[in-house]
């Protein structure tokens, strides 16, 4: 387990509760980070997207769900949609978003990765437990992930589920893919996990080595969410990446940290 820490300004917007929450546990939960018109207008764009309104742009993008057979393809996941997308740039910098992220990590931070995880309706396959920073190639491993619901997320339909108090552990390495796959459910201390439900337009901040996954969906309901993930500028790539340059969404960087 990395020991750098990071340096954190006087908080802008999390309580002291939130912040203890997030050092002890390694995550929180925000209700109603988004309003009502936010979330439809961010569903919206999932649908524009889902229905090839923006022709070629998401190609590549999109990836099916290994639980889909036959007829019933769907998708399980859009990559790097804020690249894309007007709307989600748009609500990827809320100001009451990104606040919080800057009381976790710091002034100065980039976007390491944003995705679309859709968790189709009777369909969607089990998330493996796993600990983000195993495949992330980034030191000090202090990311921060914000897991915003865009439709009920409940225990019937694969909530998130989160080892409390996991991100203070080493890493675990996986029985496969070199050590950086998933675990299997006997890795994990599976009596201390819990459930997260969530209602559109709340986020869960969760930190990079926290334990998390969720189990399948087999109700007839989907459930979105968008999830973004940050670092701060000060961090550096620790192996080789596919990507060399990250997103800056506030503050500075830093000569031979990651770069924008």
């Amino acid at each position: 387990m990395t020991t750098a820490t990071l340096t954190r300004n006087q908080p802008q917007l999390l309580t002291d509760e939130q912040l203890a929450q997030y050092e002890e546990q390694g995550f929180f939960v925000v209700r109603d980070l988004f309003d009502a018109d936010e979330v439809r207008e961010m569903v919206a764009e999932c649908e524009s997207i889902l229905s090839g309104a923006y022709g070629e742009l998401y190609a590549g993008a999109m990836q099916i769900d290994p639980g889909s057979t036959g007829t019933q393809q769907a998708e399980r996941k859009i990559s790097a949609v804020v690249e894309r997308s007007v709307v989600f740039r748009k609500y990827l910098l809320k100001d009451a978003l990104m606040r919080r992220v800057q009381d976790i990590l710091g002034p100065d931070v980039l976007l390491f990765r944003d995705i679309l995880m859709l968790k189709p309706a009777q369909v969607g396959s089990k998330m493996p437990w796993h600990q983000d920073s195993n495949y992330w190639p980034i030191e000090p491993q202090e990311l921060c992930s914000v897991w915003t619901a865009l439709e009920p997320a409940t225990a019937e339909n694969g909530c998130m589920r989160v080892v409390p108090g996991s991100h203070k552990l080493d890493l675990i390495a996986s029985r496969g893919k070199g050590g950086h796959g998933p675990l299997e459910d006997d890795q994990v201390n599976l009596d201390k996990a819990v459930e997260v439900p969530m209602e559109p337009g709340s986020s869960l901040f969760f930190h990079s080595r926290l334990l998390h996954g969720s189990e399948p969906n087999r109700s007839d309901r989907s459930r979105r969410a968008f999830i973004t993930s940050f670092m701060s500028a000060r961090s550096r790539v620790t192996r080789p990446d596919s990507r060399s340059r990250y997103f800056l969404v506030s503050g500075r960087t830093y000569p031979g940290c990651v770069s924008d």
